[in-house]
């Protein structure tokens, strides 16, 4: 798995294995939204917005 950063935004690629929907909705993480193309995660004043592409 390798990832960039570029302008505040995290890429990672490499992995087969990356599932945003069973990382953050198997009920660890209670602080998320389901958007129409992926998820918004917060974590104390931070926000990430998360998609697979």
């Amino acid at each position: 798995m390798d990832y960039t950063i570029e302008k505040g935004k995290i890429t990672v690629s490499g992995s087969e294995f990356f599932d945003p929907q069973a990382t953050l909705e198997c009920g660890q993480l209670f602080r998320y939204k389901k958007t129409e193309d992926g998820y918004v995660v917060f974590a104390l004043n931070h926000k990430a917005e998360v998609k697979k592409e």
